[in-house]
């Protein structure tokens, strides 16, 4: 009787492991940035990238494709939907350094988008923000 309960048990984590995999899968975007960037306090080099979601709630993780660098983005302010047929990443500019300051993933009614970092309000006081720069997501 134990064993058959321990077995159950097994089966639905394993069952909600799959579907999370699956779901992930689907919220899944890639992205070839040409240039070095921060995103949550990581420095990034140019590359290509896959984002995934995470979650609703704005956690999505950017890994390079050689799967050295990865990093997990809390990204949790909705922003209105001005763009839905668009999936991007937009970078703000301070000089040579790029901050990753929103998410666009398709078939979504809103963006994510970040609040400044320690790092971005430092950049803020010593730099004007020059630019904002877009790089389109593709699906994979």
């Amino acid at each position: 009787m134990k064993s058959q309960f321990v077995r159950t048990v097994l089966t639905a984590g394993f069952a909600a492991l799959l579907g999370s995999l699956t779901l992930s899968a689907q919220n899944t975007e890639s992205a070839k940035i040409p240039f070095a960037f921060q995103a949550n306090h990581t420095s990034m080099p140019a590359g290509d990238y896959t984002i995934t979601r995470a979650n609703e709630l704005g956690i999505f993780q950017i890994t390079s494709r050689t799967g050295s660098h990865s990093v997990l983005v809390n990204a949790p302010v909705g922003l209105s939907a001005k763009s839905k047929a668009n999936p991007h990443l937009t970078f703000r500019c301070y000089g040579t350094n790029r901050v990753l300051s929103e998410i666009w993933m398709p078939a979504s009614e809103t963006g994510n988008g970040r609040a400044p970092s320690a790092v971005e309000h430092d950049l803020q006081r010593k730099l004007e923000m020059a630019a904002m720069i877009s790089v389109p997501l593709k699906s994979r």
